[in-house]
């Protein structure tokens, strides 16, 4: 997918250097997301080998259960190029087409209300909202650990986190409730803490009737700290967090 900025964002006397650098970014950074469609694993056998090279050869390097999250690249032939996490691990190869099943396929929620600060979106008698606010900076502390001559990924909270390249984010999730009927679930704070600069225009939800799974979709971050993170939902309790950034 090719980017294209119009000429005149590029006249000298209209933007100066580090503005046409930023603009380049942006392009960069959504071209990126663009080329990648989310699905999940779905096999008869209850799970799929992935393979190095798009052939069926002696060239199997994993296998994933039916359900895992993938992102898909790549069509060749009969086969499609996936990237995925295994325990924090990235990974990649090949499975056949007919064994996933794509986000696109699954009912979508339709949006409700939206506001600069919150966003409800349904789905027959599934209601979820979620909400966002500025970052206390004076209760965040960055910790930029040192192992030998090279930095590591910077710590909030003692955890990993999610949404700058290093820097003090400025926006956060303040809830995220998932009502149904009379019952509601409030996602527990440490599953939404570490995930910084929401975007709430962004936010998906799906529900996948053959594994009665509910999936909360969101495209995060800015620039180089642009990140996907999806919610799982079982039953109304969170059953894996997934953090997808591909690039």
């Amino acid at each position: 997918m090719q980017s294209i900025i119009p000429n005149y964002l590029c006249k000298s006397n209209f933007l100066n250097l580090n503005m046409k650098l930023l603009i380049l970014f942006i392009f960069f950074s959504l071209s990126c997301f663009a080329e990648y469609e989310l699905a999940i694993i779905n096999d008869a056998d209850g799970y799929t080998f992935v393979r190095s090279s798009p052939k069926k050869t002696n060239n199997k390097i994993d296998s994933i259960p039916n359900g895992t999250i993938v992102w898909l690249s790549e069509n060749e032939g009969n086969w499609i190029s996936i990237e995925y996490r295994i325990n924090d691990i990235h990974k990649s190869g090949f499975v056949y087409k007919d064994r996933i099943e794509t986000f696109s396929s699954f009912s979508k929620f339709m949006t409700l209300s939206s506001s600069k600060n919150s966003k409800t979106l349904v789905f027959n008698e599934d209601t979820i909202t979620i909400k966002t606010k500025k970052v206390d900076k004076s209760k965040i502390k960055i910790i930029y650990a040192k192992n030998d001559k090279h930095y590591v990924s910077p710590k909030i909270n003692n955890r990993e986190f999610w949404g700058t390249d290093g820097g003090m984010p400025n926006s956060e999730y303040e809830s995220i409730t998932y009502a149904k009927g009379n019952s509601v679930f409030y996602f527990p704070k440490y599953e939404i803490e570490n995930f910084f600069q929401p975007f709430l225009s962004s936010a998906e939800c799906y529900f996948n009737t053959k594994n009665n799974t509910t999936y909360i979709v969101a495209n995060n971050g800015d620039g180089a700290g642009s990140y996907i993170v999806v919610w799982e939902i079982i039953e109304m309790k969170i059953t894996n967090t997934n953090v997808i950034i591909p690039f």
